[in-house]
């Protein structure tokens, strides 16, 4: 049990492989650099001429109103959060998976960047706003020589997208592309940071900024192996988020799994598991026909493949 504050997915990663190593008696490699290397290139970084300019980035995109989705909920928002959360899993079969990729490749993006327009159209359906702010975890070693480092690298980047009706999912997949990938580019500007000089409160029951979070996991934690020994997984049933909603998206290779963890303050399970239905919905409509306006979207319709389950176990996810 590690405290988030010195480490993330990828140290949780790093440990496990090295306590193998070691356990069979073999030597670690030698580190070039540690995280105080890290630490102190962090803060020449936030005093120089490229970090003004990420700023200045962050805070065009946030100047004037900041939008908070006001999402229907269950239950009425409490001034104070609990944290207490639940999730819902659910996955693509293996056709729209493979119609996804197809999509994916041709536009020439990414997965997690069509994934993240079909979540913020659902946002969008649901809350009838067009400006949407969704949170995005990135892993924040961008250098090689910090892959084999402990600490806490990550970034969370509040990604700003208008949702318009009358934009076609095409339009919308291209805005969330350059989007993102400014976002990429200004990454080393801390979400912790943005807040502060936004001077944000936030509203009573809401985080500043950021309410939902789309991560595309991408950690794969290695299964303990060591000899002589049989080694299984503890599985305890506690669950928080810190976070209205979160949603974490796997490639499986010919499937797609997707975890729905929800704030049980504000939705029940059935709320989620609508809600992770018309995600596949909007899925299997944007790949049906990808020039559809926004407007179009139907979230009406019967489910195609997909396969469907609301117990308790969750996939890891590390990122945030």
């Amino acid at each position: 049990d590690m405290h988030h504050i010195i480490s993330d997915g990828t140290s949780l990663k790093i440990v496990m492989r090295e306590f193998m190593d070691l356990y069979r008696q073999e030597p670690l490699a030698d580190l070039p650099i540690s995280y105080k290397d890290f630490s102190e290139w962090q803060n020449r970084l936030m005093a120089s001429d490229e970090f003004a300019k990420q700023e200045e980035y962050w805070m065009n995109q946030f100047s004037g109103d900041i939008p908070v989705l006001e999402m229907p909920t269950d239950f009425p928002r409490s001034v104070l959060q609990d944290f207490k959360g639940a999730v819902v899993f659910i996955e693509t079969g293996k056709q729209l998976t493979e119609q996804l990729k197809a999509l994916v490749l041709e536009r020439n993006t990414t997965l997690h960047i069509f994934l993240l327009s079909a979540f913020s159209i659902l946002l969008s359906k649901y809350s009838g706003q067009e400006d949407i702010v969704v949170g995005s975890a990135v892993a924040g070693r961008r250098h090689a020589d910090l892959e084999s480092v402990v600490g806490l690298f990550i970034n969370m980047l509040p990604l700003r997208n208008r949702v318009r009706e009358t934009s076609t999912f095409m339009e919308l997949l291209a805005n969330v592309k350059e989007t993102a990938l400014n976002g990429y580019a200004n990454q080393d500007y801390q979400y912790e940071q943005l807040v502060t000089k936004l001077d944000l409160q936030g509203k009573p029951g809401h985080n500043p900024l950021i309410d939902f979070v789309f991560t595309m996991q991408n950690v794969d934690i290695a299964t303990l192996e060591l000899p002589d020994l049989n080694i299984t997984p503890y599985e305890t049933d506690t669950t928080d988020t810190r976070f209205d909603l979160s949603v974490d998206a796997f490639d499986h290779g010919d499937k797609l799994s997707f975890q729905f963890n929800y704030s049980t303050q504000l939705y029940r399970a059935s709320t989620v598991e609508t809600m992770a239905r018309r995600f596949v919905e909007i899925l299997e409509q944007v790949v049906e026909t990808p020039v559809i306006k926004l407007g179009e979207i139907d979230l009406s319709g019967q489910l195609g493949e997909v396969v469907f389950d609301t117990s308790s176990e969750k996939e890891e996810s590390f990122d945030f």
